[in-house]
């Protein structure tokens, strides 16, 4: 069992993953752990990738009777200090034996995702632009069923003790055949959070921070919320 580096670039970027989770953790593009192998490699200078195969089904659930995997990978360059950008492709599913004499072809879930960022001593600043075809989530196949998304994240850092921060979140799924809605119109929509971190002690982060849901579907109310996060780590 090991991390499937899919979104952990990301998530150490936006580094407030105590307070909330990275687009494509949230709304399951994929998971952060799999059984399976990973492979590190070393192109030329600031340029490294890896290469992995994983059971596909994440940490929760065992390997499925029919023995689909993911392969994939991800490739990192960083052309000057500071600046990071990454690509990254992953397949899941494809042909299913049914029985010893009859065999039927299966969609496979594909994501894509690009993430840029840049960062100094004091601030930080980054996007990305998630897209998964034929899929309802990162293990679920489901044909025409596609999910793109966008996120864009970034914090200022006052003083040793104090920075400020803003995310916002952009979620949408397609129309699948004549139906006149998304498959999962429930959750289209954006999601903006901002706040400020105060941590008195080093492995000690205390977040006051707003968010706010705002969905395509008229009929679901907008949600606004303040929340306090905490986290202590050693």
């Amino acid at each position: 069992m090991i991390g499937t580096q899919q979104f952990d670039t990301q998530e150490k970027f936006w580094g407030y993953r105590y307070l909330f989770k990275s687009f494509q953790d949230e709304f399951k593009l994929g998971s952060s752990a799999d059984l399976g192998i990973n492979t590190e490699i070393s192109i030329v200078e600031n340029l490294t990738a890896n290469l992995f195969v994983f059971n596909g089904e994440g940490y929760t659930s065992a390997q499925d009777m029919n023995g689909r995997m993911k392969a994939g990978g991800n490739i990192i360059y960083t052309p000057v200090k500071g600046l990071i950008i990454k690509g990254y492709y992953d397949i899941y599913g494809g042909k299913m034996q049914i029985n010893d004499s009859i065999s039927r072809d299966t969609v496979s879930v594909q994501t894509l995702s690009f993430f840029a960022g840049y960062k100094t001593d004091k601030f930080r600043v980054g996007g990305e632009i998630d897209y998964q075809m034929d899929g309802e989530k990162y293990n679920q196949q489901a044909a025409d069923h596609d999910i793109i998304g966008m996120a864009v994240y970034g914090a200022y850092v006052i003083n040793k003790k104090f920075e400020v921060f803003a995310n916002w979140f952009k979620y949408q799924s397609n129309k699948v055949g004549n139906t006149t809605e998304t498959w999962n119109n429930k959750q289209d929509g954006n999601i903006i959070i901002g706040g400020i971190q105060y941590s008195p002690a080093k492995g000690v982060k205390l977040a006051a921070n707003y968010r706010t849901f705002i969905y395509n579907d008229p009929d679901i109310n907008t949600g606004s919320f303040f929340f306090l996060n905490f986290e202590f780590a050693f």
